[in-house]
């Protein structure tokens, strides 16, 4: 987490951290190989 990602008070920036691993997230979302998941 950096970048901008943690406010000064220790919070998460959810659109910065959105933003900057957008690849990820999507990779996320679709699931595929490498992802595990949960169902339920």
């Amino acid at each position: 987490m950096d970048a901008g990602e943690i406010t000064d008070k220790g919070y998460i920036n959810q659109s910065a951290m959105l933003a900057r691993r957008a690849q990820m997230v999507s990779a996320l979302q679709e699931g595929g190989d490498g992802v595990i998941g949960i169902d339920g």
